[in-house]
């Protein structure tokens, strides 16, 4: 099976891994045999100058949304059937505040571990950009909650995502 990467790419006992490479590597995805996706991604909440604990919110989203029509893919390579469930889970990010802007933050994220409530992928249908935003608005709202926000701002009032995902080469 073709990875369809340029980077560090291998199979393993348990599946399959697409790294940065480096040791240790800032960002890697793991597909499991078993339909399962773990990706990892350090750099996206590497502390600003050194010491700011931001999660930039718009680049949050963007990638959130960007990079996973990548993982439907690679689970469609591997035979997974739908429907798929994603979940998103942010680990070590107490004290951590979005930042809608270098001037502009929100308040501290109180715990360590914010689990975001699951979206669900049906069919290959839900996939487009649009689908896959509005699926993932109910975790993005939940992360602002988080930090003292109402929701999302990228949002509009009628729940129209109003970003552009960025596409990730692996």
């Amino acid at each position: 099976m073709d990875l369809g990467c340029g980077w560090g790419s291998s199979f393993n006992y348990d599946g399959a891994i697409v790294s940065t490479g480096g040791n240790p590597t800032a960002s890697y995805t793991h597909v499991f045999w078993n339909g399962t996706i773990e990706a990892v991604d350090t750099m996206l909440l590497a502390p600003w100058n050194g010491s700011d604990l931001v999660i930039p919110g718009q680049p949050f989203e963007e990638y959130i949304v960007g990079y996973t029509p990548r993982c439907l893919r690679f689970l469609e390579a591997f035979g997974v059937a739908y429907p798929m469930v994603l979940m998103v889970a942010l680990v070590g990010v107490t004290g951590y505040q979005m930042a809608l802007s270098q001037y502009s933050k929100s308040a501290p994220i109180d715990r360590d571990t914010i689990s975001l409530p699951r979206a669900v992928i049906n069919s290959a249908a839900d996939n487009p950009t649009t689908r896959l935003a509005t699926m993932f608005k109910p975790a993005f709202d939940r992360l602002w909650h988080s930090c003292g926000r109402v929701g999302s701002p990228y949002f509009d009032i009628d729940g129209a995502w109003k970003l552009t995902p960025k596409k990730y080469p692996f």
